[in-house]
């Protein structure tokens, strides 16, 4: 209905981030939002990596700003508190060009809120001070901005690129959120140290004498403390969008896996415990796994579950449609007779270059297509549109034939294959991995394999990849999570890699390098293919009887693959855009004749 927003709640992460893939197609990314799945408890003593911060903190900032209509979330982002919505809310600083201060009002309050001092801003969270100039990250924006200071007084704000440092476009105002859960000050430190001192038994140590003075520990714990202090009730995404439709995706399924997420931080809170270590205990720290589901199932006006018994079968009077990937020809064909029959033809594209290549094989068919159009669609039409579903299906009741580019042109190669169990795909994914190897973990960077452990879990065995980083920091995930890592593969044979830092940025910073690359080449092809778009070249005729009477003197039959390449050689040679073909094949298959053929119609021009 229009005007609502909704928050969609799905049992796992890999599943949320399969789902957000098509509401970013129809609504734009601007308007779908996306919280992570925590992959770390807070008692590993590792802090989160900057990537995940960000998705945090940009994901509460654009709800903050009310920027979208949807919001992802996997069921263990749940156990991430955080701080009220109106506390968060406090503590975001808002710029606007013409406010009144000097540089170091608003870098103070900046450090204490997660973001760090640099002497050049180019990751997100990193500000720096450079005269009248403020650089700041923040995480909700794709490029940092730049406020200029007359004065005492903002003279501008401009977005710029970190890599160039030059400046990009002009800001009214810009939103400062938080990128830690609670400031990093001497009153929030000494929160945190009573927060500990009631969780302390006559068993424990005495706590260890600390200059009050000093930052808080960087190990994703101490931060939140101050969240519990004087009993307050733990926050979390879903308390930040108060406003959403909430509906929840196998209500059966997110319960399981918070029981799952609860076992885990149980177990990690008892390695901690016996590690000597002081501790809230989970149920504070995280919240009670039975009253979380429980306040998700009451708040929940929509519940996403299988409506059918399994092995039933309801027929909704759609089918699916077959693949034109291996016979594209035949596409044009099923359009045609499917318009004659009355249907509305739909064909959908996820992205603008598979748009541009429906659209290409269109015009190529001469079939006539209209864009995105509001109009209802009428019998025998067809339309191009944006997004759409995973695969195409014909609704014979509604009028509707519906493709994909995917229907069109098969999967993109871009997706990986869907992994099966997680020990199966250990085996056949990293079957070559020996300890002391190196791996790549997506979100915090390159370690060593220490090997598989197994740890007690309330009476169940689980097995754990032990993963080593720089100082010998230890990370230890669970063989379900897999899918995060994968092995350390170069071009040659030098030494190994140096280690990332837990907790560090330098993985982050690399890998934005790499993007920035990708995108720097991805430009430079576009303006290339638009540069070729835009010239003018020669169109050769159309067939002559000579070019007939010289392909009736082939002595053999045309294979059908020979016989498209011919056409489509043909079509390429009459438009008025230069040739952008290769045609390719294995010796003895014929690309000689099909060469001959288009030399010969060249010659006869």
């Amino acid at each position: 209905a229009a005007g609502l927003r909704f928050a969609v709640v799905l049992p796992h992460e890999r599943y949320a981030l399969t789902f957000r893939r098509d509401p970013e197609a129809v609504l734009g990314p601007s308007r779908v939002a996306f919280f992570p799945a925590p992959s770390l408890t807070p008692y590993q003593g590792i802090a989160p990596s900057l990537k995940v911060r960000r998705e945090e903190f940009g994901a509460l900032a654009r709800l903050r700003l009310g920027e979208p209509d949807l919001l992802v979330v996997p069921a263990r982002a749940l156990f991430r508190i955080l701080p009220p919505p109106d506390d968060f809310e406090r503590r975001c600083l808002r710029v606007t060009t013409g406010d009144g201060g000097a540089p170091a009002r608003l870098v103070a309050p900046l450090l204490a809120e997660g973001y760090l001092r640099a002497d050049l801003v180019t990751e997100c969270g990193d500000v720096a001070v450079r005269g009248g100039l403020v650089d700041v990250f923040p995480p909700h924006l794709a490029e940092p901005v730049r406020i200029e200071f007359d004065g005492d007084r903002v003279a501008s704000l401009r977005t710029f690129d970190p890599d160039t440092q030059r400046s990009m476009g002009t800001l009214a105002s810009v939103l400062l959120p938080p990128m830690a859960s609670t400031p990093d000050t001497e009153e929030t430190r000494g929160a945190a140290r009573r927060v500990l001192d009631a969780c302390r038994t006559a068993e424990d140590e005495p706590p260890v004498p600390r200059d009050p003075a000093l930052g808080r520990k960087s190990d994703g714990l101490e931060e939140l403390l101050p969240l519990l202090a004087e009993g307050a009730a733990a926050s979390h995404v879903l308390d930040h969008a108060g406003s959403f439709v909430l509906a929840v995706d196998d209500p059966d399924a997110v319960t399981q896996e918070l029981s799952a997420a609860a076992d885990l931080l149980r177990l990690d809170y008892e390695k901690a415990r016996a590690a000597g270590r002081t501790v809230p205990d989970p149920i504070r720290l995280a919240g009670d796994p039975d009253r979380v589901a429980e306040d998700v199932t009451a708040r929940a006006l929509l519940a996403l579950a299988p409506a059918v018994p399994q092995g039933d079968v309801v027929a909704l009077g759609a089918e699916s449609v077959v693949s034109f990937e291996d016979r594209l020809p035949d596409a044009p064909k099923e359009l045609a007779r499917a318009r004659r029959d009355g249907l509305a033809v739909v064909l959908a594209a996820p992205s603008k270059g598979e748009r541009e290549h429906v659209e290409r094989l269109l015009s190529e068919y001469d079939v006539d297509h209209a864009g995105d159009a509001i109009s209802p669609l009428a019998p025998g039409s067809c339309r191009v549109v944006d997004g759409g579903p995973a695969s195409g299906f014909t609704f014979r009741v509604a009028g509707l034939l519906l493709l994909t580019a995917a229907d069109l042109f098969g999967e993109p190669h871009a997706w990986a294959p869907r992994r099966k169990a997680a020990s199966e795909a250990f085996l056949s994914d990293l079957r070559d991995l020996r300890t002391g190897d190196i791996v790549v973990h997506r979100d915090y960077g390159l370690g060593r394999f220490a090997g598989l452990v197994t740890i007690d879990d309330a009476g169940v065995a689980r097995e754990m990849v032990d993963l080593r980083y720089a100082g010998e920091a230890k990370l230890l995930v669970p063989v379900e999570r897999l899918d995060l890592i994968q092995k350390y593969s170069s071009a040659g044979d030098g030494p190994p890699p140096p280690l990332d830092r837990l907790g560090g940025t330098g993985w982050e910073k690399r890998t934005s390098r790499v993007r920035k690359a990708v995108r720097d080449l991805a430009d430079q092809l576009v303006k290339l293919y638009a540069q070729r778009a835009a010239a003018a070249g020669h169109a050769f005729s159309k067939d002559s009887p000579w070019q007939k009477e010289f392909e009736d003197a082939f002595e053999f039959t045309e294979t059908p693959d020979q016989a498209a390449a011919i056409r489509d050689v043909k079509r390429d040679m009459e438009s008025e855009k230069p040739m952008d073909r290769l045609l390719c094949g294995d010796v003895g298959y014929g690309k000689t004749e099909v060469a001959m053929r288009a030399v010969f119609k060249c010659v006869l021009d």
